[in-house]
């Protein structure tokens, strides 16, 4: 069988040798700047995983990342998909409820109720609203059938008040629901040719055959268009289950990014107080009200090690343009569109700060260092080090790890510990890296991957025709007698490729009389990577 079969067959982050992705496989190598709150969501990760115990770890982060729905996977950006992604985490973790979240992200002062008021009454006509979450950070547990969603009803029955199934199937705590018996006509259900053929949908000599359904009170809504048909006049208010549910439905359509966070599964759309936060995110971004946007800054985290995120999206901002200093004013990002994922990274910063989670200070100093590591370039040191003491040359190649800490360079990720290889250019061997699955990178070396190494079609194409990538992209054409071999690094292990020195040095003399210092500066990032020669 060829191995083209399963091509993808991990899910949509799995994109090694998928053919025919974004811009018919172009890869965008400009540096990107990193925002303020991309550096704040990368710090975080950071600080999450560094705690004692942790309270996130990278393999966490990349299963609900992988977790996304196709469509927001691959649409929504890097650092935004992070951001919903560690929130599904920290959510299942029970250090803040959905019902907090929607607070937040509304501005609206939270307090925990017992229970939900009862908003419906004996005779009131009903509709059952519709789930409608393309896109989820967790599957939610629903205990309302698909087959009665949008269907109207009357309410038969109060059976009591209960506790919230969704928040019991996954130890959350939550307000109350009160739970109702609602009768639903079979007619009404099964119109438009879904009943079975040949069948007199709710015609048996006159009879009505209807339905009685137990549904909570977060899954319906006033039908106001049947009970003005009845002549009732019903109080418009209603129940809307802003809390716990993965459960959102469509009774309202908001446009932008309203609607595409509703669709992350980040609020349920019929929360109308979140709703309204979004489109204040959305519109009016740059407006400092205190619940808004001054909390771009505040959070973050992007851990200086390098793996744990398969997000490719060609989005992710090279490190050494890193976003201001943290010392600057932690003013948010006004100048770009905001997008969904943005406004949730951002409410959930400020989440964790309120709940002194994280802190300010803690997230300006993980920023900091990021921005150190991708001007430092730790990896150079070895790189140089190596091209003048053979002796280093070899242990470097046989233990990374021990010659790193022989020259105080750290080459392990510092939250999940990880190996490095080092992997030596020759004549007849050119090596270069990839991860096919996220973004795996030796961040401690050689600071934040570049945006193009996340990419999809960097990631997809550098395993099916590397010479072609490295000759379109890169403009490196290499001996047709040489040997590519690509290192895809999906799991525990981190590639450095030691480049051979620049041909000028060596056929000059020069580098027989150069210090290892003075041949840092010749080292690039992309050679440690394997896309360039020196």
């Amino acid at each position: 069988m060829s191995a083209l079969t399963f091509v993808g067959a991990g899910g949509v982050h799995d994109v090694g040798g998928v053919v025919g992705l974004d811009n018919n496989g172009f890869i965008d190598i400009k540096d990107k700047k990193l925002k303020h709150w991309e550096l704040s969501v990368h710090a975080l990760l950071v600080i999450l995983a560094s705690r004692k115990p942790p309270l996130m770890s990278t393999d966490e982060l990349r299963r609900a990342v992988e977790a996304l729905e196709p469509t927001v996977y691959n649409s929504w950006d890097y650092y935004d998909r992070w951001g919903a992604a560690m929130t599904a985490i920290l959510m299942e973790r029970g250090v803040f409820t959905q019902t907090q979240w929607d607070h937040y992200l509304s501005g609206d002062e939270y307090t925990l109720t017992e229970a939900q008021p009862v908003k419906f009454a004996v005779g009131q006509h009903v509709r059952i609203r519709r789930e409608n979450s393309r896109i989820r950070w967790r599957r939610p547990h629903i205990r309302c059938p698909g087959y009665v969603f949008g269907v109207s009803g009357v309410i038969s029955n109060l059976i009591g008040v209960f506790d919230d199934p969704f928040c019991l199937a996954f130890r959350g705590k939550g307000p109350k629901q009160p739970l109702y018996t609602v009768i639903v006509k079979l007619r009404d259900l099964w119109a438009g040719g879904k009943y079975p053929a040949g069948e007199i949908v709710g015609e048996h000599a006159g009879a009505e055959d209807v339905i009685e359904i137990e549904v909570y009170q977060d899954w319906l809504e006033l039908d106001e268009a049947a009970a003005h048909d009845e002549g009732h006049d019903h109080d418009h208010s209603h129940g809307h289950c802003h809390a716990h549910g993965d459960c959102h439905h469509d009774h309202h359509d908001h446009e932008g990014h309203v609607q595409d966070v509703v669709e992350a599964g980040v609020i349920a759309d019929h929360d109308q107080r979140a709703h309204a936060a979004l489109d204040e995110h959305s519109h009016h971004h740059e407006h400092s009200h205190e619940h808004g946007h001054e909390h771009a800054h505040e959070h973050g985290h992007e851990h200086a090690h390098e793996h744990g995120h398969e997000h490719e999206h060609a989005h992710e901002h090279n490190h050494t343009e890193s976003a201001p200093s943290a010392s600057k004013s932690c003013a948010p990002d006004v100048q770009d569109e905001i997008t969904p994922g943005q406004v949730v990274a951002e409410t959930l910063l400020r989440l964790l700060t309120e709940l002194k989670v994280i802190s300010q200070e803690q997230v300006h100093q993980t920023i900091d260092r990021l921005q150190l590591a991708g001007t430092r370039l730790s990896g150079a040191t070895l790189v140089a080090r190596a091209w003048k003491d053979p002796a280093f040359k070899e242990r470097l190649l046989a233990n990374p790890d021990a010659a790193g800490s022989e020259v105080d360079v750290v080459t392990s990720n510092p939250n999940a510990p990880t190996v490095l290889r080092v992997v030596a250019n020759s004549p007849d061997t050119h090596h270069a890296v990839v991860c096919t699955l996220c973004s795996c990178y030796p961040a401690a070396l050689l600071g934040l991957s570049p945006a193009w190494y996340k990419s999809r079609n960097y990631r997809a194409r550098m395993v099916r025709e590397p010479r072609r990538v490295l000759q379109e992209t890169f403009g490196l054409t290499l001996p047709t007698n040489q040997r590519i071999m690509v290192h895809d690094s999906t799991a525990d292990c981190r590639y450095l490729v030691l480049p051979m020195p620049p041909k000028h040095l060596v056929e000059s003399g020069a580098i027989e009389t150069m210090t290892w210092e003075e041949l840092v500066p010749y080292v690039t990032r992309n050679s440690m990577v394997g896309v360039e020669v020196l």
